[in-house]
């Protein structure tokens, strides 16, 4: 498993029986398997660290992950500085995976 793709969905996944839940996903980039999926009640990178508890048992490290420009992992305003963002190149750096840029 070389890259590993992240996602998230909002969606009215119970019909109307519950609240509105979020599908975080990590799924093989390659192949399309999902290694990983659970319900949240929004994208949080506390919900993709809770999917990678998961996922690093089951499957090892991969080499890099990757997600799409609106993920919650990318800083899109014109305010961002390298000292805002602290946590995840931390955990990803220990890890010694990258995170790929689109």
């Amino acid at each position: 498993m070389n890259l590993v793709q992240l996602d998230g969905s909002p969606h009215d996944w119970m019909e109307g029986r519950g609240p509105q839940l979020t599908a975080l996903g990590m799924q093989d980039g390659a192949s399309g398997k999902i290694l990983a999926t659970q319900f949240f009640s929004s994208e949080t990178s506390q919900g993709y660290f809770r999917l990678l508890q998961s996922l690093l048992p089951r499957h090892g490290v991969p080499v890099a992950f990757y997600g799409d420009r609106s993920a919650i992992f990318t800083r899109n305003d014109d305010h961002w500085s390298v000292r805002l963002v602290v946590s995840r190149p931390r955990v990803i750096e220990s890890s010694e995976t990258r995170p790929l840029r689109p």
